[in-house]
């Protein structure tokens, strides 16, 4: 609140660890990231601290992938959590969304693994009333369309998949012909709103921010800053993508009248 640092702590001695996500209970902390030994051996990493910052375990997850990476993890209950993932096979651009369900001691409940289209990246997720999942994130245009385009999924509380919807095909001439979500966060009346990119047809050399509004039950979406009720408190999206890269994005959101 005084905006002093109340305690430190540094986890992990591989050589490309990071957290992406925290959530905060009443007597500790759960953070969510990736470890890495190798460029080639990632797996979605969840450590448990006390509030003093002291580490109480950590887990490693992996499943059914040559590397796996959390992007952002979220409670699903008072005994459990999920972690939205990107999964790599074999070859390495065969990417899949993977949700990750652990119980409160961070271990694996069960996985559900979801493919995308070529190259992909989830980049959030959000759970809704009822308990219905939301992730968001950008993948390759079908076969030789070699373009970012932003997705949505939905999935029961289980992780079923619902529906999914991709925007910006370049087929049927769309102003928009490239684009990707870097955040997720709820809306009013339960709906969500996703942030990111678009690279408009007569601009290709630059980027415009991208907000839309996503009914939820059907996936139905409004594109414009003008139609939206943003959240009413201040939202920070994660960077994306992580903060290795050369480039990343920080995205957020600020009340108005």
């Amino acid at each position: 609140v005084d905006g002093e640092v109340h305690w430190e702590s540094s986890f992990g001695d591989n050589r490309s660890d990071y957290f992406t996500s925290l959530s905060g209970t009443e007597d500790g902390i759960f953070i969510s990231g990736t470890s890495s030994l190798r460029g080639d051996d990632m797996k979605a990493w969840v450590i448990n601290t006390n509030l003093d910052g002291q580490l109480r375990w950590s887990r490693f997850h992996r499943y059914v992938v040559f590397n796996q990476t959390c992007s952002e993890m979220v409670p699903i209950s008072d005994n459990g959590y999920v972690l939205a993932c990107n999964g790599a096979g074999f070859p390495p651009f065969n990417i899949s969304a993977i949700l990750t369900f652990i119980d409160q001691t961070g271990d694996t409940l069960s996985n559900t693994l979801h493919r995308l289209n070529q190259v992909g990246n989830v980049c959030g997720i959000v759970r809704l009333d009822e308990g219905e999942l939301i992730i968001a994130g950008f993948e390759d245009g079908p076969l030789i369309q070699a373009i970012d385009r932003p997705f949505v999924i939905s999935f029961s509380p289980d992780g079923e998949e619902r529906w999914r919807q991709n925007l910006f095909p370049t087929e049927n001439g769309d102003e928009y012909i490239e684009g990707g979500f870097y955040g997720i966060t709820r809306g009013h009346n339960n709906s969500i709103i996703a942030v990111g990119f678009a690279i408009n047809s007569e601009n290709e050399e630059g980027d415009n921010g991208l907000v839309i509004k996503f009914e939820p039950g059907n996936g139905q979406s409004v594109v414009g800053d003008s139609e939206l009720i943003l959240p009413e408190v201040p939202v920070l999206f994660d960077p994306a993508p992580n903060p290795f890269n050369s480039t990343t994005h920080l995205s957020f959101y600020l009340p108005r009248e």
